[in-house]
């Protein structure tokens, strides 16, 4: 993500969020400024090949800690 957030630097310091869709998409775009941000945040899908690699870009480029999980939403394990 490219410019200056409207958040103040570290907002998210020592927090931890959980972004459903993180891996594409908007919800890229919301887990990288989360992360910016100072949060440690678990980007969840049920596709692993959507998660892995933007939580290891993220990783790397930001030197965050984004953490890929593959799981369904969706399904209450009732």
């Amino acid at each position: 993500m490219a410019g200056n957030s409207i958040f103040r630097d570290g907002l998210f310091e020592d927090r931890v969020a959980l972004v459903s869709g993180g891996g594409t998409g908007i919800g890229a775009v919301i887990t990288e400024e989360l992360a910016r941000l100072g949060a440690r945040v678990g980007i969840a899908s049920c596709k692993r090949e959507n998660v892995v690699p933007t939580a290891r870009g993220l990783s790397r480029d930001l030197g965050a800690e984004v953490v890929p999980l593959v799981c369904n939403i969706h399904d209450s394990g009732e």
